[in-house]
């Protein structure tokens, strides 16, 4: 939360830090709901987490740097580290990383 002048120029910061105690809040919920959450089946949770997990993939630069094995050298689109690297490089890193 910020305030600007017309200028656009940052004149005051009002720093918050609500989001990390509502974060720790959440986890001593989840902790005294343990007893609920036990009810709930191993392969729902597991299917959740799956779910979560193919859904934040997209965003991870490994997992676009793996699918440039598969691209055209003409169609690796414009990222930071294509376009300030020799592809040869990052392929050898992502190899390195897997």
């Amino acid at each position: 939360m910020s305030e600007k002048d017309r200028l656009g120029i940052t004149t005051k910061i009002q720093e918050t830090r609500l989001t990390g105690f509502f974060t720790h809040v959440l986890v001593l919920c989840s902790i005294a709901a343990l007893s609920v959450i036990k009810l709930i089946p191993l392969p729902v949770l597991y299917g959740v987490f799956l779910f979560m997990g193919l859904v934040a993939l997209p965003a991870q630069q490994f997992w676009q740097r793996f699918l440039l094995f598969f691209q055209q050298p003409a169609r690796i689109p414009s990222t930071p580290y294509s376009d300030n690297l020799e592809t040869r490089r990052i392929y050898l890193y992502t190899v390195i990383q897997l």
